[in-house]
């Protein structure tokens, strides 16, 4: 038996039908066990129909295609409420991502499309990701990925240093960074490396008073005077400092319903500022 055009399919069939039936009971059963539970929660419920293109059994498959012409998907599976929540929103993004990666804007119209995730952790590829973000704008993709912290993408996409590196490689392909107020300090850490640093002048001031006295046998001398000095040095200073990441504007009441965020574009210089930062500031009762 061969599947044309399908090399998965058929290497999958000759393992089962061949290479499957050869094996120990206890290794033939051990391989079900793994096959049956990984493959059971497919075949039933909100994923079989979210992935079936059978319409008969309820199955309303989501064809990318339909992005293109200005169509949004929008996924709310509860991610604390079983399976679906992350596996189905995470294997659609993949599907989706390798899909766009695929168009040809010249051919499509070239309309522009986005991935919009919030709480984005919990939906991440480890590796895809990093590397859709390297070439997704020429496929005229935008992709917004929120989180409440950095911490957030380290856990997720691995540990150690190799989660680090991983997140460190996603977020610098982001174009556009926007950070609100935050009181986490590896995260407003980070985020003030990404505004740089800057040479600036300190001025330092001192003064002191001298008293000088001298007695012999025949006079005693008095002389008492002051000294005053000034001096400038540079230093290298950052351009944001972690601890102004926690006095943003929080919205709510308590902040007449503003909120403050310090936004950098890579490599852009902003008019209203002069530097890579700017500080922006949302009502909420406009959205």
């Amino acid at each position: 038996m061969a599947y044309k055009n399908n090399h998965e399919l058929d290497l999958c069939a000759r393992y089962f039908l061949r290479e499957y039936p050869r094996f120990g009971d206890r290794l033939r059963s051990s391989i079900t066990s793994i096959f049956t539970a990984s493959a059971d929660p497919w075949m039933r419920g909100s994923l079989r129909r979210l992935f079936s293109r059978k319409k008969e059994d309820g199955g309303f498959y989501l064809d990318p295609d339909h992005c293109k012409e200005g169509a949004i998907y929008l996924f709310d599976y509860p991610v604390k409420e079983g399976l679906v929540g992350r596996v189905a929103q995470s294997i659609y993004k993949l599907i989706w991502q390798q899909h766009m990666e695929r168009r040809n804007v010249a051919e499509d119209g070239g309309r522009p499309v986005f991935l919009w995730a919030d709480e984005a952790q919990n939906f991440l590829l480890a590796e895809q990701d990093a590397l859709f973000a390297q070439t997704a704008r020429s496929s005229r993709i935008l992709t917004v990925l929120l989180s409440q912290n950095i911490s957030n993408f380290y856990t997720a996409l691995g540990q150690g240093e190799h989660g680090v590196n991983q997140t460190e490689s996603l977020l610098g392909n982001m174009a556009t960074l926007i950070f609100h107020a935050n009181t986490h300090e590896k995260t407003n850490r980070w985020a003030s490396t990404v505004f740089g640093s800057q040479w600036t002048h300190t001025a330092s001031f001192t003064s002191g008073d001298s008293d000088n006295r001298s007695f012999g046998e025949q006079q005693s001398n008095l002389s008492m005077g002051s000294s005053n000095s000034t001096s400038i040095s540079e230093q290298q200073r950052s351009v944001v400092e972690p601890r102004e990441f926690g006095l943003l504007k929080t919205g709510g009441a308590a902040f007449d319903y503003e909120v403050e965020a310090l936004i950098s574009q890579a490599g852009r210089i902003w008019n209203a500022t002069g530097n890579n930062v700017l500080k922006v500031t949302f009502d909420q009762r406009n959205h």
